[in-house]
């Protein structure tokens, strides 16, 4: 296996622990991906000997507080972002359909998490959404939103590169999804196509902070059938308001009294 190998699937497999938070065995794990035995063996003990990982009994394996601590340490934007997936749990939990947090990585949305809500989705609608899954900015309804954020001759730039790279039977109308994107400007928030091969609708907003030039979506995939976007996006709205109050509550007026039982 290559180097370059070996590192693509150490993501995947803290993807894996991030979609799947539970102890894992030896042979869920490479089931899932597909991976040789022997050397998904090799890679687990790696990482168990370097204390990213815990083993548990002889095959069950979960990620160690210092695969966190690491992540943390190399993005000075961490405390935001742990925040926004906390916010995305409990969204998943209070709109009942998947949340996520979607990304901008390179002419590609990513999810860079999400968390399946309490209203399972039809297996009928497509692929199960996953942390990791990519798909170019112009074929999803978060894309539009992320290109939004970046300034319009940025993200024109970014559009022509898309469409001159498509196929021939992947070709896009520019104008079309320029449409979508200066809406999104508007707004700041859309509703539409999913992407990502879930045959799955999508609202989001912007999410707040962060380098204007790395946004962030927070938003729902859900079966438009069995939920209204507009209600979803208050939802997002309000919880959104509630985490920034309680991150940055608003100061006392100059002349407002001590609390009761504290000195001034």
């Amino acid at each position: 296996m290559s180097k370059g190998d070996y590192a693509r699937r150490l993501v995947q497999l803290l993807d894996y622990f991030d979609a799947h938070p539970r102890p894992a065995t030896l042979k869920e794990i490479y089931e899932h991906h597909g991976w040789p035995q022997s050397s998904t063996s090799e890679l687990l003990a790696v990482l168990v000997e370097c204390g990213l990982l815990y083993r548990e009994g002889v095959v069950r394996f979960r990620p160690t507080p210092r695969a966190a601590m690491l992540a943390s340490s190399a993005d000075s934007g961490s405390r935001r972002q742990s925040r926004l997936l906390g916010l995305m749990t409990r969204l998943a939990a209070q709109g009942g359909h998947t949340a996520a947090l979607i990304g901008q990585v390179g002419p590609e949305a990513q999810v860079f998490g999400c968390r399946p809500g309490a209203t399972a989705d039809p297996p009928a609608r497509g692929k199960q959404l996953a942390s990791g899954m990519r798909t170019p900015l112009h074929r999803s309804a978060a894309g539009w939103l992320l290109l939004s954020a970046l300034g319009q001759s940025r993200w024109m730039g970014i559009l022509r590169r898309l469409l001159a790279e498509a196929p021939a039977e992947e070709k896009f109308s520019l104008a079309a999804v320029r449409a979508r994107v200066e809406t999104c400007q508007l707004q700041r928030r859309v509703f539409g196509a999913g992407g990502f091969g879930a045959a799955l609708d999508f609202c989001g907003v912007l999410a707040p902070g962060g380098p204007p030039d790395q946004p962030l979506v927070l938003g729902f995939f859900f079966d438009k059938d069995a939920a209204s976007p507009a209600v979803l996006t208050r939802l997002l709205n309000a919880a959104l308001e509630e985490d920034e109050a309680a991150v940055d509550p608003p100061a006392s007026p100059p002349n407002a009294r001590p609390p009761v039982g504290i000195a001034a």
